[in-house]
């Protein structure tokens, strides 16, 4: 998934999922590499991800932060030096550390917004 649409699968849903946490640390913390959940007979979650010489590689999906229903997980997406600011409306924007307007997103959760608010700010300064 690429960050445009991690963007609009944060602000398109209805609340937080494992499913969006897998795709922002797909996206984010593996390199863009596939990343999946599997449920066992036994119903354990474990997450399967490619590694970086292209072997699968199986993890406890709690290698994954709740990054969209956690708001202390989504505040650890918030680059480091840039302040963030959400308000009743639903809106969550990210000031870069001059202070000035980084990104801003508008989601279902505040969680949501913020994330998306992040990965759009992560973006500008990748671009």
């Amino acid at each position: 998934m690429t960050r445009e649409e991690l963007i609009s699968a944060l602000e398109s849903a209805e609340c937080g999922s494992r499913e969006l946490d897998v795709a922002i640390w797909e996206t984010l913390e593996n390199e863009g590499r596939p990343a999946w959940i599997h449920i066992d007979p036994e119903g354990r979650e474990f997450l399967i991800y490619d590694g970086s010489h292209g072997k699968e590689i199986y993890a406890p999906l709690t290698k994954v932060p709740h990054y969209t229903t956690n708001l202390q997980a989504t505040l650890s997406l918030v680059p480091e030096g840039y302040s963030w600011l959400l308000d009743s409306s639903g809106l969550a924007t990210v000031f870069d550390p001059p202070g000035t307007r980084a990104s801003e997103a508008r989601a279902a959760t505040p969680q949501l917004a913020l994330a998306s608010a992040c990965i759009k700010a992560m973006e500008r300064d990748d671009g």
